[in-house]
């Protein structure tokens, strides 16, 4: 005899989910996890490009562009999945979110940080430290043929003069990056893109049409 009120009780039992209900709520699951997914790679994907992009010298907004044009493809496929499929709105939403804030970043942060996020300012101290120049006014130069100095990857060239320490890639004499100990660098015809924290980027052109986007271009006197 079956106890009334038992957990095997046929009255208190919980229906059973048929088959077919089932496996739509394992798909449910499957596609809710795969939609989550998506939604971490974007970003992902779109910051690592923004970080590998840049480069010294180089225009920061054709970077910028390209990482804003892939999130863009992907905000336009996303809204098309969601239009035929609802639960993938947040996939969507969370695209362009993520093209706004990585096309920021390609453009403001990205060579900074790589900056910030190295060693290259103790570097550029210790530079600093060991000469400032010659006494004939020479800059001190060494050439750096391993390791990195933020985006700068070796083998790069490394000269002190006065307060000011430049670093350009060997064969390349116009793409530097300049640190300067008291924060303050006087440029004349030159385009210049101030990164941080003492930093700048330099590209040594005459000519303000020749700057890439993204620079200033500084008259001579």
């Amino acid at each position: 005899m079956t106890k009334i009120g038992a957990i095997d009780d046929p009255v208190w039992a919980l229906p059973a989910l048929p088959p077919v209900e089932r496996m739509d709520a394992s798909k449910n699951r499957t596609e809710r996890r795969l939609m989550i997914a998506a939604i971490a790679l974007v970003p992902l994907l779109l910051g690592y490009l923004g970080w590998i992009l840049p480069s010294v010298g180089g225009s920061v907004v054709i970077p910028t562009l390209i990482v804003f044009g892939i999130g863009l493809l992907i905000v336009i496929i996303g809204c098309a999945v969601a239009m035929d499929r609802p639960r993938w709105k947040p996939f969507a939403i969370g695209a362009v979110i993520a093209t706004v804030l990585a096309s920021i970043w390609t453009f403001q942060f990205s060579l900074a940080l790589q900056i910030q996020f190295s060693n290259a300012t103790a570097q550029a101290k210790a530079a600093l430290q060991r000469s400032y120049s010659s006494q004939d006014g020479i800059p001190v130069c060494t050439v750096q043929a391993s390791g990195s100095l933020g985006p700068l990857s070796a083998p790069y060239r490394e000269c002190v003069s006065g307060q000011m320490v430049t670093f350009n890639p060997v064969g390349n004499q116009t793409a530097r990056l300049i640190y300067a100990d008291n924060g303050s660098v006087d440029l004349q015809d030159a385009c210049v893109r101030p990164l941080m924290g003492g930093w700048t980027m330099f590209t040594a052109l005459s000519d303000a049409a020749a700057c890439p986007n993204g620079y200033k271009f500084i008259p001579g006197p």
